[in-house]
């Protein structure tokens, strides 16, 4: 099981702050989540009653196999972070969001498996093996964003992913 847990906190998390991504679909782990799957791509502001949300999205790959998705905050400056891997390799992407006052962060986890736990994963069908002597590759790239150009160069690589995705799929833009 392969997950990377990258945590951002201030002054990437704030209220303004958005989650940019190519999502096909979300599923809220639990009832906690399932309260915030509305607003999955939004931030709240700190609040020491706030619990663990996470959730488990479908995201959309462009023509080359990359997921592109990140976290960006337009005010008082445009910035944020962007994080590209291979879906062929990492085919989940869990969202992890802690609103409680002292602990305001958001981990984004692109994973080979979800955070169920080994005997779920394994019943799921979900673990993947490495034969003896076999090896793999991991492509994964994380990006700082500084201004607006490097913000919308993400939404762009986001939208381009969606609009693939759909034609290959044979989907009708929206």
């Amino acid at each position: 099981m392969l997950l990377y847990h990258m945590n951002f906190g201030h002054p990437l998390v704030h209220e303004t702050s958005e989650l940019v991504a190519p999502i096909r679909s979300v599923e809220p782990r639990d009832q906690a989540a399932a309260v915030g799957l509305a607003d999955v791509t939004r931030f709240e502001r700190p609040d020491p009653r706030a619990q663990e949300q996470v959730f488990y999205l479908d995201l959309a790959d462009d023509p080359d196999g990359l997921i592109h998705v990140g976290l960006v905050r337009e005010e008082p400056i445009p910035l944020g972070v962007a994080i590209s891997f291979e879906r062929a390799a990492l085919p989940y992407f869990v969202l992890w969001k802690m609103g409680r006052s002292g602990t305001y962060v958001v981990g984004l986890e692109p994973a080979n498996a979800l955070v169920e736990g080994l005997a779920v994963e394994r019943t799921k069908g979900r673990l993947q093996y490495l034969e003896p002597g076999e090896s793999r590759r991991y492509r994964l790239r994380v990006d700082v964003l500084a201004g607006q150009d490097e913000v919308q160069r993400l939404r762009c690589q986001v939208a381009a992913a969606v609009s693939s995705d759909q034609s290959r799929r044979g989907l009708k833009r929206e």
